[in-house]
């Protein structure tokens, strides 16, 4: 009999990786900014960027953003070992 497991790398959504424009990213978790490397957490309380804005970027072409995890709060060393396995450029 087999007993399945619920370890937090299993139920990772199927996101992690995707690409999103910074205007259309909704779900929580971890984030590098793909035009400058730079680390965003979005939590549960900040909803989403088409919410009341918490900042606002201007830009002349399309933002995106690299999902690195589910968890908003992953350490910042594991944060730049999960993007440089994805090959996305850090800058944290």
């Amino acid at each position: 009999m087999q007993t399945s497991s619920n370890s937090y790398s299993e139920i990772e959504s199927q996101n992690i990786g995707a690409q999103f424009p910074l205007c259309g990213t909704h779900e929580t978790g971890t984030y590098v900014c793909n035009w400058s490397g730079h680390l965003i957490r979005l939590s549960d309380g900040q909803q989403s960027w088409g919410s009341t804005p918490f900042f606002s970027i201007i830009a002349n072409e399309p933002l995106y953003l690299t999902k690195i995890s589910d968890d908003p709060f992953v350490p910042v060393s594991k944060a730049r070992q999960i993007a440089s396995n994805m090959d996305v450029a850090v800058n944290f």
